[in-house]
C-alpha cells in the first residue's frame, strides 16, 4: 500500500509528537497541480511559463515532481503569503521555509526565492552559490550536490536591530547562520507574495521540486531535524497540537480501511 504524499507527510507528522509547531500556512505537494495541501492559496506559474510534472525517484521510491525552467526576471513560482504580520512589523518578518529540490548542474548562482513582488526590481535574497553553499550577503555554508534531491530549510527573523538571522539546513543538519543587513519589513520579511528560483539577472536555473512547507514562525533545530531529507512522499505536514487527536483518529481510519481493501 503506498500513501498520498499528504497522507503519508501527517502520519509522519503525528509521530513527531504533540510538541510539533501550529501556524503552518503552506504544503505543496505538486502531485500534479500547484494546490495547497492545506487548503489555502494554490501557487502559481506567474509569468506565463508552462507548467510539467514529472516522474522522479527520491530515495529509491517514485515520486511526480514539478519541473520548471530557468526563469527570467517576470517568472517565477509565486506563492501568496498568507502568513501573519510579526516581527513588530507590517510583514512576515518571522517565518520558516523547507524545499525539497533538484538542481541538474551547481555551475553559478542558483536563486531560491526573492521577497520582492517586482522582480525586477532588486536582487533575490537567497541562492545557492557555485559551490553548492546555500546562504545570502558572500556568506555560505554546506553544499548542494548536482542532480540530487535535497531538503533546504532555512529559518528567518528579523527585528530588534538592523540585521536578519538565517539559520540554514541541509538535509535536516544546521549548517550555518548568516546575518544580513535588514531591518524589520526590510530585505528578509514576506509581504504579499513570495517569488520561488527567479532573480532579477538571471541567476536562475531550470530544475525540479517535489514539496514546499512554509511556516509564519520559526521551526526549531530539532523540528527542522526531525523532518530529515528529501523524500518521495514530501514534506510531512505539521498539525495543529488542538487537532492531533482528532487528524491522529481520521489518519488511522484511513490506513485501516486501506489496509482492508488490500486484505
Amino acid at each position: 500500500m503506498r500513501l498520498s504524499k499528504l497522507a503519508a507527510g501527517m502520519l509522519l507528522a503525528l509521530t513527531m509528537g504533540s510538541g510539533a509547531s501550529a501556524a503552518q500556512v503552506g504544503l505543496w505537494q505538486f502531485d500534479g497541480n500547484l494546490d495547497n495541501a492545506l487548503g489555502g492559496a494554490a501557487m502559481s506559474a506567474n509569468g506565463g511559463w508552462a507548467t510539467a510534472y514529472e516522474a522522479a525517484t527520491i530515495g529509491g521510491s517514485p515520486a511526480t515532481a514539478l519541473a520548471f525552467p530557468a526563469f527570467n526576471n517576470t517568472q517565477s513560482l509565486q506563492m501568496t503569503n498568507e502568513g501573519a504580520a510579526n516581527g513588530g512589523g507590517a510583514k512576515t518578518n518571522e517565518w520558516s521555509i523547507v524545499m525539497d529540490v533538484k538542481f541538474p548542474a551547481i555551475g553559478s548562482f542558483i536563486g531560491l526565492w526573492q521577497t520582492d513582488q517586482n522582480i525586477a526590481g532588486g536582487d533575490g535574497d537567497f541562492f545557492i552559490n557555485g559551490s553548492g553553499g546555500i546562504g545570502i550577503s558572500s556568506d555560505y555554508d554546506g553544499t548542494v550536490a548536482a542532480d540530487t534531491w535535497t531538503r533546504i530549510a532555512v529559518t528567518l527573523r528579523q527585528g530588534g536591530g538592523p540585521d536578519a538571522i538565517l539559520e540554514k539546513y541541509l538535509n535536516g543538519v544546521h549548517v550555518g547562520t548568516t546575518t544580513s543587513g535588514s531591518a524589520v519589513d526590510g530585505r528578509h520579511s514576506v509581504g504579499a507574495v513570495l517569488n520561488l528560483f527567479t532573480d532579477e539577472d538571471g541567476e536562475t536555473s531550470a530544475g525540479q521540486v517535489n514539496s514546499v512547507a512554509y511556516y509564519d514562525h520559526l521551526l526549531t533545530g530539532d523540528e527542522i531535524g526531525a523532518l530529515g531529507g528529501a523524500t518521495a512522499d514530501g514534506i510531512p505536514a505539521v498539525p495543529e497540537p488542538s487537532t492531533l487527536a482528532l487528524g491522529g483518529v481520521a489518519l488511522l481510519g484511513l490506513l485501516i480501511t486501506a489496509r482492508r481493501r488490500l486484505g
